[in-house]
């Protein structure tokens, strides 16, 4: 039987990401849109595969699905765009699941102290300000929290070699990413890319991979 996941179950502690995100995106300057992706990937990947072909397998629950078969387009994109070719004949059978979920998340931000008073004498929600690193009046600073809506998407890919009978399980990657845009599709295309990289990756092990998506 094969195994079932959500985004909570796949999901890694990320502490320190989404201020760490929001001093990317402000050091970009609007130019590009920086996409994290957490992947951990288990292979024993047959050698001297140059060019694997591939067919993509449904589920039972999956058959009928319009939803599951835009996920495909997107799915065998990428996988043509890695140097995969798809062949009824093929040697590897591609299995995939891909869920979305969403919640709010607590973001912290700094901003100069001016505009904490500003919030403050006009009666706009504020927030406790702190000192910066000197007595400097011009080096104070305005912590400031609000709520934000956050997409996560959390995709897993099994591939199995058909030269073997049964067919063998030779390539399991795991995949999460999150963030303010709704857009499912898009969000699915950035996680395959982020397994693809390097492929079959480093065995075993969990890595971070950002993605620069020009605006």
């Amino acid at each position: 039987m094969r195994r079932k996941f959500s985004v909570s179950a796949l999901r890694w502690a990320r502490s320190g990401t989404l201020l760490l995100a929001a001093a990317t995106l402000l050091a970009l300057g609007g130019c590009a849109t920086q996409v994290v992706n957490d992947v951990s990937v288990f292979h024993e990947w047959p050698a001297n595969v140059t060019q694997p072909s591939f067919t993509l397998v449904r589920e039972p629950e999956q058959r009928d699905s319009l939803r599951h078969a835009a996920f495909e387009k997107v799915v065998r994109s990428e996988l043509i765009r890695a140097g995969f070719s798809e062949s009824a004949g093929a040697r590897f059978e591609i299995r995939f699941d891909f869920v979305t979920g969403r919640s709010l998340r607590r973001v912290f931000e700094e901003e100069p102290f001016g505009a904490a008073f500003f919030w403050r004498t006009y009666g706009l929600p504020h927030y406790p300000w702190r000192f910066g690193g000197t007595l400097d009046l011009l080096d104070m600073r305005a912590r400031m929290a609000h709520d934000e809506l956050f997409y996560e998407r959390a995709l897993r890919i099994e591939i199995r070699d058909r030269q073997v009978k049964p067919p063998r399980l030779v390539f399991e990657g795991n995949a999460v990413n999150d963030g303010a845009e709704e857009d499912a599709l898009e969000g699915l295309r950035m996680l395959m890319r982020a397994l693809l990289s390097e492929f079959p990756g480093p065995n075993g092990r969990m890595r971070r991979i950002v993605i620069e998506v020009p605006r």
